[in-house]
């Protein structure tokens, strides 16, 4: 179809007259353009809500960096009193500042958080690698979770930070949203997304995985049948 509407304008600015051409060139150019720009996001939007887009290692270490960056900085902060200011850490977009603490939604100019103090008990803030990290398909955002142990006793679970980052111009990585736990109950791992949490579908995800599996089983030659025996004519 796209050959055959190529070939229909490039017939009319062979018929049509000399000084027309320029004008139809420059017109027709566009409209192709656009058009193929037109279908190459949609593609990708396609791609993005099956679960598809791949990032290069060197731009998902980008966005990791970025929010361990970010975390340490809000870390530093909030440990710093029992009533901290992290807006610095977060959005500039006060519509996009969420900070909650077991289910309590908590003001980002000040907050408690003993996770935080917790970790600074030493002085100097040190976060964890995140257990999990997800980048957006659309790459705009990013998820991480922290599950934060007891140095003395790995199998006991002080808390855990799942916290969610977006790219702003200028500031890079920083949060929009922090959910904090105490105790053992952790909050549910980041998985794939799109644009918002649950914008990929799970039948896709698991059609996914079942494929991975399937090709990463070996493959079996068939047995060779054994033909029955004939009688010998005596």
């Amino acid at each position: 179809m796209r050959v055959l509407a190529a070939a229909a304008l490039i017939s009319i600015l062979i018929i049509a007259p000399a000084h027309a051409q320029g004008a139809w060139a420059s017109i027709t150019a566009d409209t192709i353009g656009q058009a193929m720009s037109n279908m190459n996001a949609q593609a990708a939007e396609r791609a993005c809500l099956s679960g598809l887009t791949n990032f290069p290692d060197r731009a998902m270490a980008s966005a990791r960096d970025g929010a361990m960056r970010t975390m340490t900085s809000y870390v530093t902060s909030a440990s710093a009193s029992a009533a901290a200011n992290v807006s610095r850490s977060f959005s500039g977009d006060h519509r996009r500042q969420s900070w909650t603490a077991d289910g309590q939604h908590g003001d980002v100019r000040s907050v408690s958080d003993p996770l935080a103090r917790r970790l600074a008990n030493n002085g100097a803030p040190s976060v964890p690698a995140p257990d999990a990290f997800i980048r957006s398909g659309d790459g705009a955002t990013a998820e991480a979770l922290w599950v934060l142990r007891d140095p003395s006793d790995p199998s006991h679970v002080a808390g855990s930070y799942l916290a969610r980052f977006q790219h702003e111009l200028f500031r890079g990585w920083v949060l929009s949203r922090l959910s904090i736990t105490t105790g053992a109950e952790l909050p549910r791992a980041p998985t794939s997304y799109c644009h918002e949490d649950g914008d990929i579908a799970p039948t896709t995800k698991k059609d996914t995985e079942t494929t991975a599996a399937s090709s990463a089983e070996p493959t079996q030659e068939p047995t060779p049948q054994t033909p029955p025996a004939t009688a010998t004519p005596r």
